[in-house]
């Protein structure tokens, strides 16, 4: 009997080893420090945080807007869904993933967020409103000078993942700086504030200890449900100050062994290096030209040469898979509904304005347009040729869409419309003026 107990045991440990072993091999990587988390167990770790994408804001006090203000409070369900969401979002990146809500904080970034809403923008230096107390002013200034700041998104769960880990835009990528402070390795606790559409996370708290170095978006393995759009930048944050004219980047996709490079002589897309403190210094930030898409199961091998400005020299090499936890289901083409036949809606959204249409490779067109104020989503609608009927191609967040399968010498006519989802009412705008293009 003793021997036998004694064989499993060595059985066991056998297979402890190889498992030891492989997971080893997968998250073979250089000159990063953050921990790596398969595919399985990221799955697992969503399933257990139970984040839930379309909850609504609740409060368990109402904002007011009026005279006399009042910031409100958000309900436990929000801030816990929020919390979830940020810090599933650093799991997969590897760092530390028990950022707490902080209550001392939480009314100064529900006050950035009141402040932001009465004013109609979003501003890190916000103007006092009319009649606002001083001890009410300065708390929100204080929120949004210390907060990432959004507007115009469906709830906390799109801010954090549709907004600032995005950081795509032009005003944004040169930095990608609401990424950066929402994978800070050293941020301990944080905040959230909503009022109507505006949205502010208090960004500034470094009261964990980490060593991680080399954070890397997307990470070595991440759900397409946190990065699929090709718009996105890429970024790795060394932990210290990088000399840009070192830099080389160079990246392979694995299904067809494409390649990128860039360096500050010559780039295959976006590239920049910024020093500066948000969160994490040290950021290499890279998108890749003419990437098409992301598909399920792409793989992408990653190196990075350079110094930094102390003078010495950092070699980073990595892998990056794509996976869905929950594959969507593609949504069919549906034909639109005529104007004539819309009931009344009891708020007005202005039309988009400023359509452009540019024709891309591979029978692709990117379909751009402006923010409408309010706006939680847009529908693009196409025809093709002058007798087709329009047809619905998408609806997104953004202000941008891409459309794929166009064929070379067939003219396409589009238009776009913005909508806002309330308690009460699915809140529609009409058209905006409409554009052609031949493919």
């Amino acid at each position: 009997m003793k021997k036998t107990t004694l064989r499993w045991k060595g059985v066991l440990t056998f297979l402890l080893l190889l498992a030891l072993l492989w997971k080893m091999e997968a998250s073979a990587a250089s000159g990063i420090n953050v921990e790596y988390h398969t595919q399985e167990e990221i799955k697992q770790k969503y399933q257990e945080l139970n984040i839930q994408p379309s909850l609504k804001t609740g409060y368990q006090v109402n904002p007011s807007l009026e005279v006399p203000y009042a910031v409100g409070v958000l309900d436990d369900a929000t801030v816990n869904n929020a919390m979830s969401t940020l810090n599933f979002v650093r799991y997969v990146a590897g760092i530390s993933y028990n950022v707490q809500n902080d209550v001392e904080h939480q009314e100064m970034a529900q006050a950035a967020a009141l402040i932001n809403s009465i004013n109609g923008g979003l501003s890190h230096y916000p103007e006092q409103p009319a009649n606002m107390s001083e001890e009410l002013y300065h708390l929100g200034y204080s929120g949004a000078g210390s907060s990432n700041l959004g507007v115009g998104y469906g709830n906390l769960y799109s801010a954090i993942v549709s907004g600032w880990m995005n950081d795509g835009s032009e005003s944004n990528i040169d930095r990608v700086g609401h990424r950066r402070w929402c994978l800070n390795p050293t941020m301990g606790k944080t905040a959230f504030g909503v009022v109507g559409s505006y949205y502010a996370m208090y960004s500034f708290d470094r009261t964990n200890a980490s060593d991680a170095y080399g954070v890397v978006w997307p990470a070595q393995n991440t759900p397409m449900e946190l990065f699929s759009n090709t718009s996105l930048p890429w970024n790795i944050s060394m932990g210290k100050d990088v000399d840009i004219s070192s830099v080389q980047v160079s990246m392979k996709r694995q299904r067809d062994d494409k390649q990128w490079s860039f360096s500050q002589a010559s780039s295959q897309g976006y590239f920049n290096v910024n020093n500066s403190g948000y969160g994490m210094s040290g950021c290499i930030i890279f998108r890749p030209d003419d990437i098409e898409e992301y598909q399920e199961n792409d793989s992408f091998h990653v190196e990075v040469q350079g110094t930094y400005l102390s003078g010495e020299a950092f070699e980073v090499s990595y892998d990056v898979n794509f996976f869905w936890i929950e594959k969507p289901v593609e949504e069919e083409e549906v034909e639109e509904e005529p104007v004539e036949e819309e009931e009344p809606v009891p708020v007005r959204l202005s039309k988009p304005k400023g359509l452009k249409l540019k024709r891309l490779s591979s029978g692709r067109v990117k379909i751009k347009w402006k923010k409408v104020p309010g706006a939680t989503k847009y529908k693009v609608y196409c025809k093709k040729g002058k007798k087709g009927k329009y047809k619905k191609i998408g609806t997104t967040s953004r202000t941008s869409l891409v459309q794929k399968k166009c064929k070379k010498g067939r003219k396409y006519r589009y238009k776009v419309r913005a909508f806002q989802k309330t308690s009460s009412a699915t809140i529609k705008s009409g058209y905006s003026a409409v554009k052609k293009l031949k493919y």
